[in-house]
């Protein structure tokens, strides 16, 4: 009865790799030149089992082909879906008027990413209109008469939060690579320019973690 079980997990093999292996070594039994199915000792197989080594090789180029045809589309479209949105949310962060910016800063620089902001604040509005940030969960909200807001937990949708985090890892590698340089460098002029470029990615940095 093991050979049950070895026809199972024979089944349980994805019907392209099965196709493919298939069609490759029934189509060597038929294509390759006498000489070397001699040589291998298989000239008599074909001989003896062309027909049936025959329709195998139909079969399995048709389900091969077939096979092909109706997954390729989908493997287009996640490939493409993968670079087209890849970088979506640095240019939607790179969108932002700075005012916007400061605001979804805030929320990303606060414990847990969450912070509670009034929710009928226009910049806080379109944010949200905009599927940037969100204010999941049930929360109840009561009117501050003290600042006249109604204030409401917010935090960022991972999109947002991925951009960000994105930047501030790309600017922190920038800023390691500018410093091994200005230290590598000996000659007095790139060594300006370098340390020149150095401070304006520091301040970028301090800039976006003070907001």
């Amino acid at each position: 009865m093991e050979w049950i079980g070895k026809l199972i997990e024979w089944v349980k093999l994805p019907v392209g790799f099965v196709a493919l292996a298939s069609s490759m070594v029934s189509g060597a039994l038929l294509l390759l030149k006498k000489e070397t199915l001699e040589n291998l000792s298989l000239l008599q197989l074909r001989i003896k089992y062309g027909e049936i080594i025959g329709i195998v090789f139909v079969v399995s180029l048709s389900l091969l082909i077939a096979y092909i045809i109706f997954t390729l589309p989908k493997f287009l479209k996640h490939q493409y879906r993968r670079i087209v949105y890849k970088h979506f949310p640095d240019r939607v962060l790179r969108e932002l008027n700075d005012v916007e910016l400061s605001c979804l800063l805030s929320i990303y620089n606060a414990p847990n990413h969450v912070r509670k902001v009034d929710k009928n604040n226009p910049i806080i509005a379109g944010l949200s209109a905009r599927n940037m940030i969100h204010f999941g969960g049930t929360q109840v909200v009561e009117y501050d008469t003290f600042s006249n807001t109604w204030p409401v937990q917010y935090t960022l949708q991972p999109f947002a939060q991925k951009g960000i985090t994105r930047f501030y890892d790309k600017l922190n590698k920038d800023i390691e690579e500018l410093e091994g340089k200005f230290e590598r460098c000996s000659d007095t002029i790139k060594k300006t320019l370098i340390e020149k470029a150095l401070n304006e990615q520091k301040n970028t940095l301090q800039r976006w973690r003070s907001m």
